[in-house]
């Protein structure tokens, strides 16, 4: 089995260590200590009964998903690697998934939670490891509903199915309750700032404000 010896099984996997959203690289250098403990320790016992240890290819997209697809096929067809595994955001992981299905490549806990990524049929070949999306949404409507239960929200979000997930899961989550949504402003991770869209979610009214984004905006 390609990636697979009687030692060591090599995995893959990717996150943007440099451009616009480099901090969340820090979720590969998370998986990267935790293999290199499990490593101390001794290794992996599988199925098989054998120990192995982990061998671990990092490679950087920085955010930009056809860079994703160009390390995908270097780590299984240069690299040999058994498995992705961890690998960051939401249409990078999109723009792997023919590749991923297509050669039966599994992709494990990626790294995104948008609703596919629980669907078998959409995606065969992989398992997410974060909350959908629109579970998370629907918990910060209850979340509201006890202790704000009439808020007017204004909603930042990412311009990408991570962001149409949560606005489309919290709005159903908020049916029929006091909880209004009153305003939703779309960014993009390439945006110097996110001035304007936080004065437009002000001007409307709104009492509290929901951030579905990530990196510099969420920090502005």
């Amino acid at each position: 089995q390609a990636g697979i010896s009687d030692a060591t099984i090599k995995l893959g996997t990717q996150a943007p260590m440099s451009g616009p959203v480099a901090m969340i690289g820090m979720v590969a250098d998370g998986i990267d200590l935790k293999f290199k403990a499990i490593n101390a320790a001794g290794g992996v016992k599988m199925g098989d009964g054998k120990i192995r240890k982990v061998e671990l290819v990092i490679m950087d997209d920085a955010n930009e998903p056809p860079r994703t697809v160009t390390n995908a096929r270097r780590m299984v067809e240069q690299n040999g690697v058994f498995a992705f595994v961890g690998s960051v955001g939401t249409p990078q992981n999109q723009a792997i998934k023919a590749y991923v299905t297509e050669n039966k490549i599994p992709n494990l806990f990626i790294y995104s939670g948008i609703y596919e990524w629980g669907d078998e049929k959409q995606n065969p070949w992989g398992t997410m490891l974060v909350p959908s999306f629109t579970t998370e949404s629907a918990i910060y409507a209850k979340y509201l509903q006890a202790n704000k239960p009439n808020a007017k929200v204004a909603m930042l979000h990412i311009n990408t199915d991570f962001g149409t997930n949560f606005l489309d899961g919290f709005k159903a989550a908020i049916k029929g309750t006091g909880v209004t949504l009153v305003a939703a402003q779309s960014n993009s991770n390439n945006d110097p700032t996110v001035d304007t869209q936080m004065t437009n979610l002000k001007a409307a009214g709104a009492d509290t404000l929901l951030v579905a984004t990530a990196g510099k905006a969420a920090a502005q």
